[in-house]
């Protein structure tokens, strides 16, 4: 049975109605980066002043992996090779500008194989400044994501690196 209401949550995790008829279907592909000393690679969020993962939405005519190798090019500068499935969980979040999305986010490992550190080349970016972090350093709320999908993937991601 169709919703009257749904409940979206802002990207500081406050509950938002969302209309059903304003939402948006956008999948979504993030990887888990470590570098040699087995640090994460995480991008500063300027809405929010926590971490992002490289990633984002996947176009419709991209596969997964091919749209998750573009999308950290894009914001790191880095080429890398799509590793293990880690984590997926679905979620309504609202944007700053009050458009509604409904999200299947799909978590990644990955390796890095070439390129260097720089930040995003897509105008209005919101996710900057790539740089690598100690992931022991890391909590659930250090990420935009409040309801700990992030967290539970790079957590998940850990395991590899051992």
């Amino acid at each position: 049975m169709r919703p009257e209401l749904l409940t979206g949550y802002t990207l500081d995790g406050q509950p938002q109605p969302i209309e059903p008829d304003q939402v948006v279907w956008r999948p979504g592909a993030y990887a888990v980066i470590f570098n040699v000393e087995r640090q994460v690679l995480v991008l500063d969020n300027i809405k929010t002043g926590r971490y992002d993962l490289p990633g984002g939405g996947v176009e419709l005519w991209e596969d997964l992996r091919s749209g998750l190798v573009r999308e950290v090019w894009e914001e790191t500068g880095l080429d890398v090779a799509i590793r293990e499935l880690l984590h997926l969980e679905d979620a309504f979040f609202v944007t700053p500008s009050g458009r509604a999305w409904h999200t299947i986010n799909i978590y990644f490992r990955g390796d890095v194989l070439g390129g260097s550190l720089r930040s995003s080349i897509i105008p209005d970016e919101w996710s900057l400044n790539p740089h690598w972090v100690d992931p022991r350093t890391l909590t659930a709320n250090s990420f935009t994501e409040v309801r700990g999908m992030v967290y539970t993937a790079l957590q998940k991601a850990l395991e590899y690196v051992r």
